[in-house]
């Protein structure tokens, strides 16, 4: 009986440990995140600017519920409003990935560009983006917060 139970917490022990880290990823994704800064740098240049804090841009990313494993991708929104002129550009991803151990953050759609962000911190409620445009000029660095 006790050689059982050991068998039993064993086994759950170990799939607890091996749930996969792009898995538990997408899980602190799910839900709607606010943008509390939007900064775009020009790297050869130097300077930087921040669309949220400037009172320019508003945005939130939703991530839908998803199982990786499941193959049909998961679904995301964008939705950027331009404070200045009122213009709401809502960007809807046909589906997102999660890979390199949570640490890349892709979005695919048919209708946009698709777009590739490095992931430096995901926690319940922070999340830190990061993007350079091929040639390096740029950079983008988007921080949310959890709604």
């Amino acid at each position: 009986m006790k050689q059982t139970g050991l068998l039993i917490i064993l086994g759950l022990a170990f799939f607890v440990l091996s749930c996969d880290k792009n898995q538990k990823a997408v899980n602190k994704l799910e839900g709607s995140w606010k943008a509390t800064n939007y900064i775009w740098t020009d790297v050869e240049e130097g300077g930087a600017s921040d669309d949220i804090v400037a009172g320019e841009d508003a945005m939130t990313m939703t991530f839908e519920d998803c199982k990786l494993k499941s193959g049909n991708g998961c679904k995301a929104v964008w939705v950027i409003t331009d404070l200045i002129d009122g213009v709401v550009t809502t960007i809807d991803y046909d589906s997102y990935k999660v890979s390199d151990d949570g640490k890349t953050l892709e979005f695919y759609s048919d209708s946009w560009d698709d777009e590739t962000w490095a992931v430096t911190e995901l926690t319940k409620s922070n999340l830190k983006l990061q993007q350079f445009n091929s040639s390096g000029e740029f950079q983008i660095d988007l921080y949310l917060e959890k709604d």
